[in-house]
């Protein structure tokens, strides 16, 4: 008998019951589904999505990969502007124009890994310092052979995973010389995968499941599967280049470490093949520890970078600012001092050598 229309106390204790059942149960469901997925990039937007600018953002211009060691790549066939300059992404997924599977015999081919800032991060395609070099080299040499780049740069790689592109892409490239520049934050998680702690029982999954996919007002956040991997120990988000502190899937992939079984993997897949490397990073900790090893390793190392960008900076009354965009990545001057840099000691004395007949190795 119902009276006053209030049910009795069983009935409302039961359907309360039903509920939290079922909270709990999805609770349980997100909780499993992080457990048994190593990195959360299934939900990147469709390339047709565009920030507030109208540029392309990160998130429009990478994919999910079905490579454990990528992760993520560049979206194929893409066009459009991205930090606010032209960007064209060919149909074998890397910036620049589409090449044959093979270089013609009037060319040279030079592959190069790398993330950001070999990508060009802020700066349009031929104002690169790998498009300073192939310009340069056409300049100097114009009855000689045409100098073709292959740039796998991807945002956020480390070493693992520029190593990874080489074995998986660029090796089918025929490449007759390899470029790879590191940066200082190439021992460190990649940008923008992440994965919880299913574990924690300081976060609700299901909140945070509800709270981020529903368009709060004044929402300016970046899609779930694409947060930054900062720091953070109740979501175990991590950008770190201490293996204890990301998740296990990840460990093998950072820390200093990581970095040099990515060169001694590069020195195994290009030594077995006759080709050289060259080597050149940002200045930092990390570049100035890699640097020894890549000679171990037989690397051509170019070493004047920072010199020649300090006699820049000093002959033209100018500041390191004036070097960078806004974020802190190179603008074109810088660009082009990286350019010349790699350009004058390590490209020219490798055609060089390769004309006169000397063997390849010679560039390391």
């Amino acid at each position: 008998m119902r009276l006053g229309g209030w049910r009795p106390r069983s009935e409302w204790v039961l359907a309360a019951a039903v509920v939290l059942a079922s909270l709990v149960a999805l609770e349980a469901g997100l909780r499993i589904v992080a457990l048994l997925t190593s990195h959360d990039l299934s939900e990147l937007p469709p390339a047709t999505v565009r920030s507030r600018r109208g540029d392309l953002s990160l998130g429009d211009i990478i994919r999910r990969s079905d490579s454990r060691d990528l992760l993520y790549e560049l979206r194929t066939g893409l066009r459009g502007r991205f930090m606010g300059v032209p960007v064209k992404i060919n149909a074998h997924g890397f910036r620049g124009r589409d090449v044959a599977d093979r270089p013609a015999p009037d060319r040279l081919r030079i592959v190069a890994i790398g993330d950001s800032m070999a990508f060009g991060w802020g700066v349009p395609e031929q104002d690169t310092f790998l498009s300073y070099m192939a310009r340069r080299f056409r300049r100097e040499h114009t009855a000689g052979p045409r100098l073709e780049i292959v740039n796998l740069g991807v945002p956020g790689y480390n070493t693992h995973q520029e190593v990874a592109a080489f074995a998986t892409k660029g090796l089918a490239f025929h490449p007759d010389l390899v470029v790879v520049y590191l940066c200082g934050n190439d021992d460190q998680l990649p940008n923008f995968v992440w994965r919880r702690d299913p574990f924690t029982l300081t976060r609700s999954y299901l909140f945070d499941f509800v709270h981020e996919r529903l368009p709060w007002p004044g929402s300016a956040r970046l899609p779930p599967s694409l947060a930054h991997t900062g720091r953070n120990v109740a979501r175990r988000t991590v950008r770190s280049s201490d293996p204890e502190d990301v998740p296990p899937f990840f460990r093998r992939m950072v820390g200093e470490g990581a970095v040099v079984q990515g060169l001694r993997e590069l020195d195994r897949l290009t030594r077995a093949r006759g080709i050289p490397v060259v080597f050149a990073g940002w200045k930092s900790t990390l570049e100035e520890r890699m640097r020894p090893v890549a000679r171990s390793l037989g690397f051509r190392v170019v070493e004047g970078i920072p010199e020649r960008t300090r006699e820049f900076l000093e002959s033209n009354g100018r500041t390191y600012e004036s070097l960078v965009i806004a974020d802190g990545h190179p603008n074109r001057d810088f660009h082009a001092l990286i350019g010349a840099g790699f350009y004058e000691e390590a490209i020219l004395p490798w055609y060089e050598a390769r004309i006169a007949g000397g063997p390849a190795g010679d560039v390391r």
